[in-house]
């Protein structure tokens, strides 16, 4: 079994790249939200 992670794609995956962006997106706004939230607490 072979992991071919680090090797050169044969052909581009836009659609896994808009995916994967619209993830960090997210998670990022989540992030931003939960510190928002938790400020209030902590000072």
């Amino acid at each position: 079994m072979k992991i071919n992670l680090f090797e050169h794609p044969r052909e581009d995956h836009p659609a896994l790249a808009i995916g994967l962006l619209m993830i960090a997106v997210f998670a990022l706004a989540c992030q931003d939200s939960l510190v928002k939230l938790m400020s209030s607490y902590t000072s």
